[in-house]
């Protein structure tokens, strides 16, 4: 038996039956255009194919076979790995679809974790949605090709077809529509809510009724007047009710109904009608499908059966008037109205942004087809209601519409940040949505969630070329770099920081690395940087500089004994960055120079010594075989290597001999002061033989290490007479002394501030091992040296420096005439 539509008694159409009219192409839902696909051929052609809505969880698969790195990651956090891991699996232009739907995979499978909180559950289901529109939209944007068509056309549904084909924005419209059914299908697949199914088997409609009034003496028997007849129509028409649980099963049958059509089930619903004996509610849902009749294309004598409605314009204005005059379940006027573009109320039934959203764009496709079809088709169709076509919202005003909705929580859901980016995504308005997605991520309250979606969205946009404000998609990326830094893992912080400006790159990868402090972590950044392709070498400079720039509470009083802080020790262990590569030497011997400088400022000899034993010993020779030159040629011929070059080697140099004068005055102080034998007391005049005996022993014993003492000093006395008169004497202009390389005035500055500090002092210790050698004739010369023209040494001095130097000197010409000689150490003539 055909099905009947019955629509308040007013007329009836035969159509064909439910499973032939649910023939895919009758349905201008158009899922062709979402299912669309890309693929490269063997000569780097493309073409399409299509796929079925399961392919982005299907294609997910073929991430996990492709990247050997890829893990199941359960949890939100792990997403900042699997993202990453995902990037590096499909890098190219053309796997970027492949990329989105592994984020889509990796979404689906984070949120799954039992132990994430509900905020968090909510977000990465949001997310899932998100990608899976920019995978839907751009796949349309960048890959649709429309198929040929009949210029001229009658069916109803070539015209629809046509329609779609040339007209991108209607296109899109429904795959939007598309993108919301899917995301509400996810939602009822996964809550369990019960269905149907759930509550009776293959029945006809409304048994109870049937039963109480073929029996009239039943066990649960309704108190209420029913109605005495079974066509759909009683109840409006005799003004009488239901079996209550045949009313408590047609509500829950309703329910279904619209839950399934808000899911895109159409076929669905149909099904669940028929399981409950509602047939004529299976044949009204299907009154609404564009009528095509294949006997117009067919060139044979073979006759093809028609599908659709013929009468489809009657249906609609049916069904408005039963939706605006009957009193029959909204639940039901609301599933109509999705057919018949009844926007009021199809809008009662919504009760979040994705629902009014879905019924916006529902209607709105509704009435474009309808006027397309009119426009185009010779047939003349019956006038539908005015309401119909007072819908006159563009896409922009219906995304107004819902953030102004009267419900406070759908405005507060249409301003969240997912909302907000669907609806730029959508609008297809990528420049405001990096405008506000900058803003977002430059809030220091921004979620890690929230920034890895941002900064995602903009690689998946700068690998397909649409991305037009570089400068805010990068700053985008470097909020996202500044949250990696806090995980502290070097590959995440190093890819991303790769996708960065060359400047950025140096300035985020060695804010990085100058937090890093164990050793193999170092190396692993380093590595990582690599592997990347980042400026290893002007980052490991920049390292160092901001290490030792950094400000700590160094006390600038501390003395030759102050030991190393913490703080020194960063700035030492930084080195070892430069020290990794030998081709950096140079910049690695001038980074070192200039923490020397800065160490001996604040008088600590001892992290000054630290950090000249950080410069490997061939390191000058590394240097030079750049030239081909050795150390020789280059003092001979300073002239064969750039001046800063030789400048850089000649501070290096004048450091170890301070360095080495120091470590070397500390040794002889040490002997002379520390090492020097006791002489044994002498016992009293009474005291037993045995005790004399014992002590003349131990003065024997006392004259030989002594005369060793002696002899040690006096070689150690010669070793460090060397080396301080190597730092007075510096050849080529004197100590620290700069003439060649001119350009750092800040250099200069510190190096004539450290002659001014050091000069001094090494001529004290000089006069202090002389003086204490009684080797006073040379203490006089002193005066010579440092008033000598050729080294100009006095100019080091201030005048209580000076005062100081000289007060001693003339102690030692006081000894001078006190051991018989003049004040200059001359004889004295009898």
């Amino acid at each position: 038996m055909d099905p009947e539509l019955w629509m308040d008694g007013k007329f009836k159409a035969f159509l064909k039956s439910p499973d032939e009219l649910a023939h895919d192409s009758t349905r201008y839902s158009y899922k062709a255009s979402v299912n669309i696909e890309i693929e490269r051929t063997v000569n780097g052609q493309f073409h399409s194919k299509t796929f079925d809505n399961a392919s982005i969880s299907a294609r997910s698969s073929l991430f996990s076979k492709r990247s050997s790195v890829f893990e199941d990651y359960r949890d939100s956090d792990s997403l900042l790995y699997q993202f990453l891991d995902i990037i590096e699996a499909f890098s190219s232009p053309d796997q970027v679809f492949d990329m989105i739907s592994s984020f889509v995979s990796g979404c689906t499978d984070a949120a799954e974790t039992q132990h994430l909180r509900a905020s968090d559950k909510t977000w990465l289901e949001n997310e899932k949605t998100i990608w899976r529109l920019i995978y839907a939209l751009y796949q349309n944007r960048l890959h649709y090709v429309p198929e040929t068509m009949d210029v001229f056309v009658e069916n109803e549904l070539d015209i629809m077809k046509n329609f779609f084909q040339n007209n991108k924005s209607i296109r899109e419209c429904q795959l939007v529509v598309d993108w919301l059914e899917e995301c509400a299908a996810d939602r009822v697949d996964r809550s369990g809510q019960p269905k149907m199914s759930h509550f009776t088997d293959k029945t006809v409609a409304w048994e109870n009724t049937l039963h109480q009034l073929q029996v009239n003496n039943v066990a649960f028997s309704s108190q209420r007047p029913l109605v005495s007849a079974m066509d759909p129509d009683a109840p409006q028409r005799e003004k009488k009710q239901l079996h209550d649980l045949d009313a408590e099963d047609e509500a829950r049958l309703l329910d279904q109904i619209y839950l399934e059509i808000r899911c895109g089930r159409l076929n669905k619903a149909l099904e669940i009608c028929n399981l409950c004996g509602h047939k004529w509610r299976a044949a009204i849902l299907q009154g609404w499908m564009l009528f095509n009749d294949p006997n117009y294309k067919c060139s044979d004598d073979s006759v093809i059966s028609a599908f659709g409605n013929p009468h489809r314009d009657i249906w609609k204005i049916c069904a408005w008037e039963l939706i605006e005059k009957s009193h029959c379940s909204t639940v039901w006027k609301a599933v109509l109205s999705v057919y018949c573009g009844n926007l009021p109320v199809l809008l009662s039934a919504c009760t979040d942004w994705e629902d009014l959203l879905w019924a916006y764009f529902k209607v709105y496709i509704d009435v474009k087809v309808e006027e397309e079809i009119r426009a185009v088709s010779s047939k003349d169709f019956i006038q539908l209601p005015d309401q119909f076509w007072d819908f006159k919202f563009t896409i922009d005003e219906i995304f107004d519409e819902i953030a102004g909705h009267h419900d406070n929580n759908i405005r507060i859901e249409a301003a969240k940040p997912e909302r907000v980016i669907q609806r730029f995504i959508i609008t297809n308005r990528i420049p405001e949505l990096i405008s506000v997605m900058v803003k977002w991520c430059e809030n220091p309250n921004a979620s890690t969630n929230l920034v890895r979606l941002c900064a995602h969205i903009v690689i998946c946009l700068k690998i397909v070329g649409l991305l037009s404000n570089k400068q805010s998609a990068e700053e985008i990326l470097r909020c996202y770099v500044k949250i990696l830094m806090k995980t502290g893992d070097s590959k995440l912080v190093a890819y991303y920081t790769a996708m960065l400006s060359e400047e950025d790159q140096i300035n985020y990868y060695s804010e990085f690395l100058q937090n890093i402090d164990d050793e193999n972590e170092r190396l692993k950044c380093l590595e990582a940087a690599e592997l990347c392709h980042l400026q290893i070498e002007e980052i490991t400079k920049r390292v160092v500089q901001l290490v030792r720039n950094k400000s700590d509470e160094h006390d600038s009083s501390l003395n030759l004994t102050s030991g190393i802080t913490k703080e020194d020790e960063k700035k030492i262990s930084a080195l070892d960055l430069m020290m990794h590569y030998s081709h950096q030497r140079d910049e690695a011997l001038w980074e070192t120079n200039a923490l020397i400088r800065y160490f001996l400022s604040q008088r600590n000899l001892q992290a000054a010594n630290h950090a000249f034993c950080k410069i490997p010993e061939n390191s000058v020779e590394l240097i030079l075989q750049k030239y081909d030159i050795d150390e020789t040629t280059l003092l001979s011929q300073p002239d064969t290597v750039p001046n800063k070059v030789f400048a850089v080697i000649r501070e290096y140099f004048c450091y170890k001999v301070y360095l080495n004068a120091e470590v070397r005055f500390a040794d002889w102080f040490h002997s002379f002061h520390k090492l020097e034998p006791s002489r044994p007391q002498k016992p009293s005049d009474d005291a037993q033989y045995a005790q004399k005996v014992g002590y003349e022993h131990q003065l024997t014993e006392y004259k030989s290490e002594h005369q060793k003492w002696k002899s040690a000093v006096d070689e150690q006395t010669k070793i460090v007479k060397s080396h301080l008169y190597n730092v007075l004497l510096f050849p080529d202009g004197g100590w620290l002394v700069e003439n060649r390389y001119l350009d750092d005035a800040t250099r200069i500055h510190q190096m004539n501030a450290l002659r001014k500090l050091c000069i001094p002092k090494i001529v004290i210790l000089l006069h202090t091992v002389l003086h204490s050698m009684k080797l006073y004739d040379e203490c006089l010369k002193l005066a010579d040296i440092i008033s000598s023209e050729n080294y100009q040494i006095y100019k080091a001095y201030s005048t209580q420096d000076l005062g100081e130097i000289l007060k001693k000197i003339g102690e030692s010409s006081i000894c001078l005439l006190d051991a018989g000689k003049d004040p200059f150490g001359l004889p004295v003539s009898s």
